[in-house]
């Protein structure tokens, strides 16, 4: 299980690359973008915290972080449960 704070450490840098989104029609719910610039750059926004000793990622591996980054994306829907059967484009 991952530690809460590098979740959502991960979340937060994910958002800041525009690899996780709000809901394009309802505003309400984080979406996964699916856009391959946007996951490269969350990846490497993680990886440089992590060498800074970023809040969230003490005592984890390189490998680590990356795989916390990874499972947010994972675990972030692609479609709105509001705006049914939409899906990010």
């Amino acid at each position: 299980m991952m530690d809460p704070d590098a979740l959502q450490a991960a979340t937060q840098h994910a958002k800041e690359a525009r690899a996780i989104i709000r809901c394009p029609t309802c505003g309400q719910y984080d979406l996964y973008a699916k856009d391959e610039d946007a996951d490269r750059l969350a990846y490497a926004n993680v990886a440089e915290a992590w060498a800074g000793i970023g809040r969230g990622f003490r005592g984890m591996t390189r490998a680590q972080v990356l795989e916390c980054m990874k499972s947010v994306l994972q675990a972030t829907p692609t479609e709105c449960p509001r705006c049914t059967g939409k899906k990010v484009s």
